[in-house]
């Protein structure tokens, strides 16, 4: 969890990924602290990413948004659809 905020690169932009609303208003909080530019992302069903399978809430310095599948990629697709193979 620390790793983005403890980056030794220094990155000018960040977009970070996390899996709970919680840790996405913490990261929000902390990275509103530094003159750093960043993007905060949620899949509201649970992904650490932006999600296609269903809406996502964005957290930039200049506020939340939520955005849906179909407006990100013209389709919103069923978890089944994307789920891995049993293993044999």
């Amino acid at each position: 969890m620390l790793g983005p905020l403890v980056n030794p690169a220094f990155p000018a932009y960040s977009i970070i990924g996390v899996y709970s609303l919680e840790m996405a208003r913490l990261y929000n909080y902390l990275l509103q602290q530094q003159s750093n530019k960043f993007a905060i992302v949620h899949g509201l069903d649970g992904y650490d990413e932006i999600s296609l399978t269903g809406d996502s809430k964005l957290l930039t310095p200049q506020g939340e948004k939520i955005l849906s599948a179909i407006q990100l990629a013209g389709l919103e697709v069923k978890p089944e659809a994307i789920s891995g193979a049993a293993a044999p």
